[in-house]
């Protein structure tokens, strides 16, 4: 965990939904429309997802079993064309706040 990538994520998280930042609540599974946003981003200049967060930036937090299964299943479908097309690599990141 990234000193710099925490720090950014807290000013990120005291931002408003845009078209470059994305809230979504994701406690045990990627949410449903998550490909939608990342094509949306990836179609324009790109943007930050935060998993875990509600639409105001509050942490929800996800699931501590979750988590790694989350982050290779981001990974694996982003190969996926018939998710993002074409192909996106993706570089998921975790960090804890406050215990989530």
């Amino acid at each position: 965990m990234s000193r710099l990538g925490l720090e950014r994520l807290k000013r990120l998280l005291k931002e408003q939904e845009g078209i470059r930042l994305e809230f979504k609540e994701a406690r045990t599974a990627l949410p449903r429309n998550l490909f939608e946003t990342i094509c949306a981003m990836l179609n324009r200049d790109g943007g930050d997802i935060i998993l875990g967060a509600d639409d105001n930036g509050n942490i929800i937090g996800v699931e501590q079993s979750e988590i790694e299964n989350m982050v290779a299943n981001l990974v694996n479908l982003s190969n996926n064309p018939q998710k993002l097309d074409p192909p996106f690599i993706l570089f998921p990141q975790t960090y804890e706040i406050k215990g989530k």
